[in-house]
């Protein structure tokens, strides 16, 4: 991670000007709209001598305003994803892209298995790109909700609850591995299954679950190194679980950190650097070991 202070100084003298004139310019818009609404009433209120017609413009006034409002936050939101995550992923990793408008499709997340017991996807801050060793990547924020419908006193109602929030990735190796490996956040259940893997890593088995029928591979695989990358992740977030499953020629990864990731501050200033340095490491760890998982994959001898 020391080369986070090096990103962060290169993001914020790219973005920084820009970032100042966009949020200028949405106060400007928004204080303006808001001196033409108020003599616009006043002017109302001096013609007619009407209280009630003065109130009713005031509460339409104000109904614009807050409209006026979210479009210029949504404004902002775009300018800071696309000019400061864009610029973290890329000067993090040149062979990376950030696209803030789309997620990965939920025929590619299907496709992993992690998860069965939705019927509510949303995706969006996809990125995307290769490693030098040819594998592709595509990652993205993703919300699974399971919703409920269900009639109460005549009335039609509603009840979501929430499967999955985080990251999801999937890496397309170069190499069919013709086998099939799980990695799944510690549980009783995994732990007596006649598929998992004991590993020489007792921070890696408190908190991990290796299962395969392949176990010569798998243990090929799964290097002393690798492992560490395992427990390094978990040591920088130990709040959040992390899986992984290795299927012939993909890799599927889920990494459970929340929703709502690489929103611009709300009351803090526009390039944070703490604020930064935390979705670096959203962006980082998976990244990172999913590239070692590849490279190991393709070097490693049946």
């Amino acid at each position: 991670m020391e080369r986070f202070d090096e990103i962060y100084d290169k993001v914020n003298m790219l973005t920084s000007e820009r970032l100042k004139d966009a949020r200028s310019k949405k106060r400007a818009f928004i204080l303006g709209l808001l001196v033409v609404l108020v003599i616009i009433d006043l002017i109302i209120f001096v013609v007619n001598q009407s209280n009630a017609f003065a109130i009713l413009f005031a509460a339409i006034a104000f109904l614009v305003l807050m409209f006026v409002l979210l479009k210029g936050n949504d404004f902002y939101r775009e300018i800071y994803k696309n000019e400061v995550i864009k610029g973290l992923v890329k000067t993090y990793d040149s062979n990376l892209f950030f696209d803030s408008k789309y997620g990965i499709s939920l025929r590619d997340y299907n496709m992993s298995k992690f998860d069965n017991n939705f019927n509510a996807y949303y995706s969006e801050d996809r990125i995307f790109g290769k490693f030098d060793n040819g594998s592709e990547i595509q990652l993205a924020e993703i919300k699974t909700e399971r919703v409920e419908t269900y009639r109460e006193n005549g009335h039609t109602e509603k009840h979501s609850y929430e499967t999955f929030s985080g990251l999801y990735g999937v890496v397309k190796l170069k190499r069919n591995l013709l086998a099939k490996i799980d990695i799944y956040c510690d549980s009783h259940l995994n732990r007596y299954s006649k598929d998992r893997i004991e590993i020489d890593s007792a921070e890696f088995e408190e908190y991990y679950d290796l299962l395969t029928k392949d176990k010569i591979l798998a243990l090929k695989i799964f290097t002393p190194e690798l492992i560490e990358k395992f427990n390094e992740l978990r040591r920088e977030h130990p709040k959040y679980n992390f899986e992984l499953k290795i299927e012939n020629e993909k890799i599927y990864f889920r990494f459970r950190c929340g929703h709502g990731l690489f929103e611009p501050p709300r009351f803090k200033s526009d390039l944070d650097k703490e604020l930064l340095r935390k979705y670096f490491k959203l962006i980082y760890y998976p990244i990172e070991l999913t590239k070692m998982i590849s490279n190991v994959i393709n070097d490693v001898e049946e």
